[in-house]
């Protein structure tokens, strides 16, 4: 396994559980400590890509039962959510949207004028139309990868950070060799869930994944009495917004930190966390009598569809990929679950043949 984020921590886990010996490398000091770590922590099914709502929707399945599964509290918190238009051109999406994924299964009601802000008294008079999904909420994005690995390592995995695999290649015996900064392992099976990093690694084995950078950013305020009480987002993706138990609001969206890959940490950027802000006090007034004490900005990795690569490597038998696409963090534990079972036994409970590589 390479990658400690969601997606190769619970991978990790369910390999472990269905019996195989595991090693899961990851490149920092801590799993969990790039896209997985950084993000919002929002688990909003309608904010996912059409193609992944049966992957979106299992995988709120898998978080519900997650603390009890892995013998800690990973923040799962279902209160519904809200992605909100504030134009009429963006009304007319949300209705698209609407049709689309209520035609696949996603519970959805369209709300507009006093029955919304009855519902959502928080929003501003900007907010033209919202559209409502019972099934949003928000994990803890800081802690999730670290539950994984955890009950991972109680399974016998043996979790190898700030340990970066360098190169990779097939072997006389029909396997791999992985070359570390540690030294060398031969595997059988190789699962590749490094995100961003899953690019380069792929191409040691002549393997090209147009993977391309994303960093995401985000803020949370000072602690506040309890006002919002649904997921917020906006149907541009350019606001995410929560307010945790503990009264602080996470504030997220389609605003781009800074940096390169080949950096230790990508950085927040002045004017991006301006802009977050001024879209976030534009929909929610009542944050502007709030202070933002911390700001940080996350690499993430996407391919062109938004969608993940999954699945088996054509040519290059025992070689697997989990990795890159919008909303990782959401599916992270089913892509988890559906990979060990596709490497333990060849075949997987839900159809994820749309995520091919081919």
């Amino acid at each position: 396994m390479v990658g400690g984020g969601i997606t190769g921590t619970a991978s990790a886990y369910y390999l472990a559980k269905a019996g195989l010996q595991v090693t899961l490398f990851e490149r920092e000091p801590f799993v969990g400590s790039c896209a997985s770590g950084v993000n919002a922590g929002t688990l909003a099914p309608q904010n996912n890509p059409a193609p992944l709502m049966t992957l979106a929707m299992a995988s709120l399945e898998t978080w519900r039962g997650l603390a009890g599964e892995l013998g800690r509290d990973v923040g799962y918190t279902r209160v519904g959510g809200f992605k909100i238009a504030e134009t009429q051109e963006q009304r007319g999406r949300l209705l698209k949207y609407l049709k689309e994924r209520t035609a696949l299964g996603l519970p959805l009601r369209f709300l507009e004028g006093r029955e919304l802000h009855d519902m959502a008294p928080y929003l501003s008079d900007a907010v033209v139309a919202a559209n409502y999904c019972e099934l949003d909420g928000y994990g803890d994005s800081l802690v999730a990868a670290k539950a994984f690995a955890e009950a991972a390592r109680l399974r016998g995995v043996d979790v190898a950070t700030a340990t970066p695999v360098r190169n990779l290649e097939r072997d006389d015996r029909g396997g791999y060799v992985l070359t570390t900064a540690a030294g060398s392992l031969r595997a059988g099976k190789v699962l590749l869930a490094a995100g961003l990093w899953t690019k380069g690694l792929a191409e040691t084995v002549g393997v090209h994944l147009p993977i391309s950078v994303r960093i995401n950013q985000m803020a949370v305020t000072e602690r506040m009495p309890s006002f919002i009480t649904h997921v917020v987002s906006h149907c541009d993706r350019t606001l995410t917004v929560k307010q945790k138990e503990c009264g602080s609001v996470l504030i997220g969206g389609g605003w781009p930190g800074t940096g390169q890959p080949t950096s230790p940490r990508a950085l927040p950027t002045y004017e991006s966390t301006i802009g977050n802000v001024r879209q976030a006090l534009r929909v929610l007034p009542r944050l502007r009598h709030a202070s933002v004490i911390r700001s940080w900005a996350g690499f993430d990795g996407r391919n062109p569809a938004q969608t993940p690569f999954l699945g088996a490597v054509p040519a290059r038998p025992g070689l697997y990929v989990a990795t890159s696409c919008s909303g990782g963090f959401t599916i992270g534990p089913i892509v988890g679950r559906l990979m060990a079972e596709l490497v333990a036994t060849g075949r997987c409970s839900l159809d994820i043949s749309a995520f091919a590589l081919e």
